[in-house]
């Protein structure tokens, strides 16, 4: 099977002064099989040595970009995407990780079944500086791939009948660039919302009519000190929340 001229993904890992995490997470990511994909560094404008990590792989799936200006975080995503314009793409944090062969098995799935997202259930992580079960990995063993239907499960999730963690998601999750292009015609920009990962999903589900999901995990979802995520879930005025607000430049719904 030739790999190298087929489906094009791309892996966007939008960054900001995490140096450290991000060293591990592209250790994931160019440790795969398939040809024919590209990973993007889209730098926040770090004051740390993102820049240096990045280069320091010497490896051309590897593209280091950088916005040379604070933006927020929905921006630096939107600046991300518009440096891809074929196959598929997915958004990686930069303390996350990417499973051993995630893309080629991608590959396999949408070779033959093209639909427009395939999204999976994650691997859930604690790195070691987490205070509550650091260094702990979680994930489910089930290898099921099912098609979802998007009206339906917008009416599950609407009565809080199931979770939102099953939404067509960009972060964590292949969405066709086709499918992108035709969401941006409309509206402009693709992410309108200070919560660009959920945003992502619903704006993908006004688009699409089906999608894969598959019970078996292609990435590791990291928690670290520095996750917005962890941050939120601990306290809105920690110094890295107050930052968050600071730079947002989309008005919060």
């Amino acid at each position: 099977m030739n790999l190298m001229n087929d489906l094009k993904f791309t892996i966007v890992i939008p960054t900001k002064n995490r140096s450290e995490t991000l060293f591990h997470t592209l250790r994931t990511c160019i440790n795969q099989q398939y040809a024919n994909y590209e990973i993007i560094v889209s730098d926040n404008n770090s004051s740390d040595n993102t820049r240096e990590v990045v280069l320091s792989f010497n490896d051309n799936r590897i593209r280091y970009i950088n916005t040379k200006k604070n933006l927020g975080m929905s921006s630096n995503w939107e600046f991300a995407l518009s440096h891809i314009s074929e196959g598929y793409v997915m958004y990686l944090g930069d303390d996350d990780g990417l499973l051993g062969g995630a893309i080629e098995q991608a590959y396999k799935i949408l070779k033959h079944q093209p639909y427009p997202a395939l999204i999976w259930e994650k691997v859930n992580y604690n790195w070691p500086d987490i205070q509550r079960n650091p260094n702990q990995l979680s994930l489910s063993l089930n290898s099921k791939i099912f098609i979802l239907n998007v009206k339906p499960l917008l009416s599950l999730i609407s009565l809080g009948l199931t979770s939102y963690g099953r939404i067509p998601s960009i972060y964590s999750g292949f969405i066709s660039i086709k499918t992108i292009e035709q969401i941006k015609s409309r509206s402009g920009n693709f992410f309108h919302s200070v919560t660009p990962d959920i945003y992502s999903g619903l704006a993908v589900m006004s688009e699409i009519d089906k999608y894969i999901y598959s019970m078996a995990p292609f990435s590791i979802s990291g928690g670290s000190n520095k996750s917005n995520g962890i941050a939120m879930s601990l306290n809105f005025n920690n110094k890295l929340m107050k930052q968050y607000f600071k730079e947002m430049d989309i008005q919060q719904h």
